[in-house]
């Protein structure tokens, strides 16, 4: 009898430091499936594929490096080439706002269609390294091209926040991947371009980063083919 009543107490100081464990364990599981916010820097790498374009000049206009602003349902894709200079996505209003030329010219389109016709998705595990992450990829073929996004799931975007992102099937690769991007490759009869991630940054960033910066002089459908 003497040895319950001394157990007694150890067992609930037991089951207390358990309990609370498992609710840290918990809050931090919670915590690392959180979405990405936060900056990842890409290296631009572009070839043409049809005789009458030129890769240096593709080069120039696209630049070498890319940025993308991630956070809550919007994004901005910073360039640093001489015609391609800003794609902004503000989930809100499901629509891209894009920055072009030396003149700063805006134009801008909604994403709830399709640009074009998807034929076949395919998704391969343990498809290589980016920065340490190992990363699986999807790929989804269309009228346009091949695109083929490699992920790590180690990193996080809820798709619901851009389930009416349908232009260039974003939204089917976001609710299969269900994270951001580290490599990105498009296969084209025009070009090919690819994404290489070389640097992520996770940090909170200001909503205004996701502002228009002036009003749009036009939509972008002249520019979506």
């Amino acid at each position: 009898m003497c040895s319950k009543i001394k157990f007694e107490p150890m067992k609930r100081i037991f089951y207390t430091i358990f309990g609370w464990l498992m609710i840290i364990a918990a809050a931090q599981a919670q915590g690392n499936k959180q979405d990405f916010e936060g900056i990842i820097t890409y290296r631009l790498i572009i070839e043409a594929k049809n005789p009458m374009l030129n890769t240096r000049n593709l080069q120039a206009m696209f630049g070498d490096t890319m940025r993308l602003y991630l956070k809550e349902n919007n994004y901005k894709m910073a360039f640093t080439g001489t015609y391609a200079r800003e794609i902004l996505y503000t989930g809100d209003e499901n629509k891209h706002y894009i920055t072009l030329g030396p003149i700063d010219s805006l134009v801008w389109r909604y994403c709830n269609e399709h640009a074009s016709s998807a034929i076949y998705t395919s998704s391969t595990e343990n498809a290589g390294y980016i920065m340490d992450y190992k990363c699986n990829s999807y790929a989804i073929q269309t009228d346009w091209g091949l695109t083929t996004y490699y992920y790590s799931p180690q990193l996080k975007l809820d798709p619901k926040k851009y389930k009416q992102h349908i232009f260039n099937y974003f939204n089917v690769y976001v609710q299969y991947a269900q994270a951001p991007y580290l490599k990105y490759v498009y296969s084209g009869p025009s070009f090919k371009l690819t994404l290489v991630a070389v640097d992520i940054q996770k940090q909170q960033i200001e909503r205004t980063a996701f502002h228009a910066k002036w009003s749009p002089v036009s939509t972008a459908d002249n520019i979506t083919k």
